[in-house]
């Protein structure tokens, strides 16, 4: 009896502390909008699973690797619900923090710094939001000539308010584009994790300081790195959720946005999966990835708290990076310099196993892939393994050597020392030269200038380490120069390598044993490469030929893009067009047509000329065959009202079938704005009248010889049996397609018993019936003058490439051309004198992507095009 009554109240006690921990739960995620909490798996594939729902906040305890410690948003929390785990509900963790903001009548008083700031340093208190912003901007206006402040994005807003993402850009012409490495520090994606966001304050502080003081002790490397590099830190990259609630305080802090989104799971994954969290890509996360698109960064570090080490690439695999050398070469480095740099004794006595010696940053983790682990470095899968991370992004998409840094066991690190945690102080001078000697070895390895050998000018290349970057696990390793200056960083452990320089139209060149030392820079020189001769295609063929439209194809010859001119055999000008690929489908062609073709080959900058001509033919418009059967019922009168009028009334057919197309046409104006014409159709009870008859119309506006195409099928309804009567959609409104061709094309009228017919259906044991019209699309705007000038070929069109192309038929030697946007605001006007096939470039970089109409005016009158810049 006493048993079953123990058993009964520890089932009543873990029911309730289930309930008591789901309460908490619901409480925190109203109050937070996230939940840090610690659950326990039954296996590694739940954990593998779980990965890519919730994130896991310091990796797996090795002494009992199924418990995780785990923070998530409420959507993500009740997807977590689902797998039935127990868990438990931290706290601690999830309560305001108690932290000390800076408060100048305290933190300023007896400090020596500059008055005019807003700050003190170094920092030993959190500065509010507006204290931030206001320090940033001092920065740059007391030291104009090598600080900028540049602003990548303003966010949606937490409850708090919008903020700014902000980063101070160091470097001797700070204004200047130069041929110099650009290196990044950015601190505190995870918006509780903010040990980084006053150090990186004093950083940006200490370098302004150290680079003006030649009594510094760290004057010599400031100069080095100022003068010969730029330098952009960050110091919050997730303002939202860092003053999630107010300005005033970090407090209420949390790890997401203000969405609740991990940012770091939410960057595109090397694997190829674009959003591996499932959730939409941040706002901050695509104004970083704009920034990486725009600029080239050499050498990053993003830092995070939560445990102290140095965690390289990759953190969604096991594979070693190609550079797994030089990884751990740098990590021992910052290891190392942040030991030193601190006292014994300040380990957390709580912590759970991972530490080796009782120092500072001695974070210690090994693995089977790991034989010789070094005290504060880790691989990132090694430690724990997650989708989604930026590091992993910047390294294989943007080819800058990116790590973490997690710096302060305690995320929030306090204001004041304690005993067992260290303060932003403690932060700041224990990785101080730390910060300063990992920017500097973006500076080292390989660099150079890649260049055309006839022009001199600077170009994009790719430069290889042979044997290194070129092996199938490299994962993007190589690096390309970038432009205008052509300038390429290689970072590299100390060795002898072959380089290989290439570039798309140039021949490549391989620079044989080339040493690198550890902490110094190989100045590779000026490369210089040959551009390759062009030549114009050959093997010219045709493929997929109709009536109205052809592919053009011909042989590969791995060039940047190829010219195409076309035109009807001997006659008129050449229409003009590009292809990036060596084919290219053309349309909009005449039926029964012999046309002739010529292709040229670009590559960089040489053009070959154009190829001989090929000639094909368009085939002729055959209509399918369709029937239907008129003992019964069948088609008594078709009105079509256009510009013209068919109105056509038979019904003495028994064949089920009839061709009007010879004899009765109607013209429609495609010149006209929205034109619409209407369609009628009506059809007769025959002698019983007991079938009714469901109704369409085809109409081959393309010209293509079927009815396939959108837009070509009007549904005109139904009549119902024993009546004769007008189909029951009728009259229906006629619409001409953008596509449609000038020119005569095919309508067929078809009715069938129960069901509505196909275009080319034989129904001759099913009643119903089938007729053919022809009708004639004009264009009434167009004299005999405007159609010649309504020729003119503008090309690429879309353009994303800075510059359109343009020709007008060579009758035309002296026209105009005006650009104007969809308010019909004008903005580009020029004139022009025509040579015989001359090629008229206009400049469109300064173009706002959109939509545009071109305008070409001549004597004999107007035509324009849309222009789509993308």
């Amino acid at each position: 009896m006493k048993f079953k009554l123990l058993i009964v109240l520890l089932l009543v006690g873990v029911f309730s502390n289930a309930q008591n921990n789901k309460e908490l739960a619901n409480k925190y995620l109203t109050k937070r909008g996230e939940l840090v909490f610690t659950f326990t798996a039954n296996n590694f594939q739940e954990i593998k699973q779980l990965s890519r729902i919730i994130s896991f906040d310091h990796g797996q305890n090795r002494n009992n690797p199924l418990k995780i410690k785990a923070i998530a948003n409420k959507k993500n929390f009740e997807k977590f619900l689902a797998f039935n785990l127990p868990f438990e509900v931290n706290i601690e963790a999830n309560e305001p923090k108690n932290v000390v903001m800076f408060d100048p009548k305290i933190h300023k008083k007896g400090v020596s710094g500059k008055s005019n700031y807003t700050l003190s340093f170094p920092l030993t208190a959190y500065p509010t939001y507006a204290q931030y912003v206001a320090q940033m901007n001092e920065f740059v206006a007391d030291h104009p000539n090598i600080a900028r402040l540049v602003n990548i994005g303003t966010t949606p807003g937490s409850a708090a308010g919008t903020h700014d993402l902000l980063f101070l850009v160091l470097s001797d012409n700070v204004a200047t584009n130069e041929a110099e490495p650009r290196l990044m520090y950015t601190s505190s994606i995870h918006g509780d994790e903010l040990a980084g966001y006053p150090s990186m304050l004093n950083l940006i502080d200490h370098l302004i300081t150290a680079y003006n003081d030649s009594g510094n002790s760290d004057y010599a490397k400031a100069q080095s790195l100022i003068n010969g590099s730029e330098i952009w830190i960050n110091p919050l990259a997730n303002p939202d959720g860092t003053f999630r609630t107010t300005n005033a305080d970090v407090n209420s802090s949390i790890r997401g946005n203000a969405n609740g989104i991990d940012m770091n799971r939410n960057y595109p994954a090397p694997d190829g999966t674009l959003h591996p969290d499932g959730q939409p890509y941040q706002y901050e996360t695509t104004q970083f990835m704009t920034l990486a698109d725009t600029y080239h960064f050499v050498l990053a570090a993003n830092f995070h708290g939560g445990e102290e080490v140095f965690n390289y690439p990759w953190d969604f695999t096991y594979d070693r990076p190609v550079d797994n050398d030089w990884w751990r070469y740098v990590g021992q480095e910052y290891a190392l310099n942040a030991q030193n740099d601190s006292p014994l004794g300040y380990s957390d006595p709580n912590d759970p196993g991972l530490y080796d010696s009782g120092e500072y940053f001695d974070f210690l983790k090994s693995t089977i892939y790991e034989s010789n682990p070094i005290l504060g470095v880790t691989h990132g899968a090694d430690w724990y393994q997650i989708d989604g991370g930026r590091q992993d992004y910047m390294n294989f998409e943007q080819q800058c050597r990116e790590v973490t840094i997690e710096l302060s066991q305690t995320k929030t690190s306090p204001s004041p020392a304690s005993a067992i945690n260290y303060d932003i102080l403690d932060m700041w001078d224990y990785n101080k030269n730390a910060y300063i000697d990992y920017l500097l070895q973006g500076t080292y390895g390989f660099k150079g200038i890649v260049t055309d050998n006839s022009t001199s000018n600077p170009i994009k290349a790719k430069i290889t380490v042979v044997g290194r970057d070129d092996q199938p696990l490299s994962r993007n390793s190589w690096v390309e120069t970038e432009l205008p200056h052509g300038d390429f960083y290689r970072l590299i452990e100390a060795g002898t390598y072959d380089v290989l320089i290439e570039a798309d139209c140039y021949q490549p060149v391989t620079l044989l044993s080339k040493v690198i030392t550890n902490g110094v820079v190989n100045d590779l020189g000026t490369i210089s490469l040959i551009p390759m001769a062009v030549s114009a295609p050959t093997s010219l063929t045709e493929t997929n030929i109709t009536a109205v439209s052809a592919t053009l194809n011909w042989e590969d010859l791995n060039v940047t893009s190829y010219d195409i001119q076309y035109r009807v055999n001997g006659i008129g000008g050449w229409i003009l067009s590009s292809s990036s690929t060596n084919s290219l489908a053309i349309s909009s062609l005449t039926a029964n047509t012999t046309y002739e073709y010529q292709v040229r080959s670009i590559c960089g900058g040489a053009i070959s000329s154009y190829s001989n001509s090929k000639l094909f033919t368009t085939s002729m418009v055959s209509y399918c065959n369709s029937t239907g059967d008129t003992s019964t019922r069948g088609i008594t009168n078709v009105t079509f009202i256009g510009e013209t009028t068919i109105n056509n009334s038979d019904t003495d057919n028994t064949s089920g079938y009839e061709d009007f197309s010879s004899t009765l046409s109607s013209d429609i104006d495609k010149s006209k704005i929205s034109p619409t014409y209407s369609l009628s159709v009506t059809a007769t009870s025959g002698a019983t009248g007991n079938d009714p008859l469901f109704t369409n119309a085809f109409i081959d506006f393309n010209g293509d010889g079927d009815f396939d195409d959108s837009g070509e099928i009007i549904n005109l309804g139904t009549i119902p049996k024993q009546s004769t009567a007008i189909t029951s959609l009728s009259p229906v409104t006629i619409n001409i397609p953008s596509n449609s061709i000038i020119g005569a094309v095919r309508m067929r009228i078809s009715s069938k018993k129960d069901v509505y017919p196909t275009s080319c259906e034989n129904f001759s044991a099913i009643v119903g019936e089938v007729e053919d019209y022809t009708i004639n699309i004009i264009d009434s705007s167009l004299g005999v003058e405007d159609e010649l000038l309504s020729t003119f070929n503008l090309y690429p069109n879309p353009s994303n490439i800075g510059e359109i192309k343009l020709t007008v038929p060579n009758e035309i030697q002296e026209f105009n051309i005006e650009i104007s946007n969809l308010l019909g605001q004008k903005v580009f006007f020029t004139k022009k004198m025509n040579q015989s096939n001359e090629i008229h470039s206009i400049d469109t970089s300064d173009f706002k992507s959109g939509v545009y109409i071109i305008a070409i005016t001549t004597n004999l009158g107007r035509a324009t095009k849309k222009l789509i810049i993308q």
